[in-house]
């Protein structure tokens, strides 16, 4: 429902900016006059879907001419000149924006910049990638505390997937013949090697403490992080996960006399040659794992355990909620997405640990995905408020007090402790690429 009602302010808010604009621009495909004013500033704005795509893809397609101080061509890759998000930084950062429109004061944080009579102080600006601080200033990186902090692009070639360390970043890229290749990407200076080619497609991508898995429904290969010692691992997973503490794999075995299964899972500790089996028993399944844990839900008589594995060692930290939207492993806890009406945006976080009680932390927006993003000291969410999406960090203490505000048409993949790392759509073929932006200095962690 909260989709529906979304999207039908989304075409009023169509509507109104072409009554507002038409004498000057038009707002093809449904992207607002501001944004398409915007996009021929600096080169010409991308190719737009000839079939009328959403908003979101229009409006990523001719970000690379935006801001473009060197007259890029919009299209270029995403590490060529005058791409995405680089633009504003080559011009010497954030470009200044105008101000807010003249009316009813606003706080700190909002601003009318809509120009509309029907709402006021309506947009945020301290993460709103268009609006940077103030009215039209616009951010291609990440905008925090109103400043925009310009992105780097990884890499300009579709992929599916992305894990990194403090040293490189690891992708699944597409190849021919229905592939893929495993890329490693240097973050010092960008060089690409190819670490697999003419992989089968669909694996899962997992980063341990000296090898990267390529996890598949009934197999998995692992790679020494420079792409040596390539192996297919000598068991068949039901469920897998990996912390630099060492590899984990679940498996069952059925009696057909008392027709009964019993699910095991097995713990191979880090530069151990053999696995041991920590539990076993009725149901257990991996929901998910970080550099720190591993999360995994196990049958008892009359509900489901929430448990931890930090090395070979499991601690209970609670009982399942009920339906969960998504689910991940933070330092010593349980972290799940759950809908709770009785909050402003119907979302919260349900947060576990061992012998206290659980903690509730209201989202202030709807997520944007239902997935929870494993961060350095807990999980980050991805949410969107009035169509600016934004990150927000959570840890046992509550929320980061400074959001992230991110371009439309991004995913959040990865946060480390210096970058946040995103996905979007954009020219010149609308498939995926990676981009880093800088995040964290000391003022954006203050409360």
């Amino acid at each position: 429902m909260r989709r529906a009602i979304a999207h039908g302010t989304w075409l009023l808010l169509v509507g109104l900016c072409w009554s507002a604009c038409r004498e000057v621009s038009v707002c093809e495909g449904g992207v607002d006059c501001a944004a398409v004013a915007t996009a021929g500033e600096g080169g010409a704005s991308g190719p737009a879907p000839s079939d009328g795509g959403s908003p979101e893809v229009v409006e990523s397609a001719g970000m690379a001419g935006q801001g473009n101080a060197n007259g890029g061509a919009a299209g270029l890759g995403a590490v060529e000149a005058g791409a995405a998000g680089l633009g504003a930084a080559e011009a010497g950062g954030n470009a200044a924006g105008g101000a807010a429109s003249a009316g009813p004061s606003c706080s700190a944080d909002r601003a009318d910049c809509d120009e509309s009579t029907l709402t006021v102080c309506e947009t945020p600006i301290t993460f709103n990638f268009r609006h940077c601080g103030s009215c039209n200033a616009r951010c291609e990186g990440i905008c925090s505390n109103g400043k925009c902090k310009p992105g780097q692009a990884l890499f300009d070639r579709g992929a599916r997937t992305l894990v990194a360390n403090a040293s490189a970043a690891f992708a699944l890229i597409a190849a021919p013949n229905d592939t893929e290749n495993l890329h490693r990407f240097a973050l010092d200076n960008g060089a690409d090697s190819v670490l697999a080619e003419g992989l089968k497609p669909d694996a899962k991508l997992l980063l341990g403490a000296n090898r990267v898995y390529l996890h598949y429904d009934e197999e998995v290969l692992s790679l020494g992080l420079d792409g040596s010692g390539a192996t297919t691992e000598a068991f068949s997973p039901r469920g897998f996960g990996v912390t630099n503490a060492g590899v984990y794999y679940t498996s069952y075995v059925y009696n057909p006399k008392t027709d009964v299964d019993t699910y095991i899972l097995w713990f191979r500790a880090q530069g151990a040659s053999a696995f041991t089996a920590i539990s076993s028993g009725p149901e257990c399944y991996i929901l998910g794992s970080s550099s720190q844990s591993l999360l995994l839900t196990r049958a008892t008589d009359d509900t489901w355990e929430i448990l931890l594995a930090n090395g070979a060692e499991l601690t209970r930290v609670g009982d399942s909620p009920e339906e969960p939207l998504a689910a991940a492993a933070a330092p010593d806890a349980a972290v799940f997405l759950v809908a709770n009406d009785a909050v402003p945006s119907g979302y919260e976080l349900l947060w576990l640990t061992a012998d206290e009680p659980p903690q509730h932390f209201a989202l202030e927006a709807e997520p944007d995905t239902y997935y929870l993003v494993p961060a350095p000291e807990g999980v980050a969410v991805h949410l969107v408020d009035h169509y600016s999406p934004f990150v927000r960090i959570f840890s046992a203490g509550g929320a980061q007090s400074v959001p992230l505000g991110i371009p439309l048409s991004s995913t959040v993949m990865y946060v480390d402790e210096r970058h946040v790392w995103y996905s979007w759509y954009g020219a010149p073929d609308l498939s995926q690429h990676f981009l880093r932006a800088r995040q964290f200095e000391p003022n954006d962690l203050l409360p």
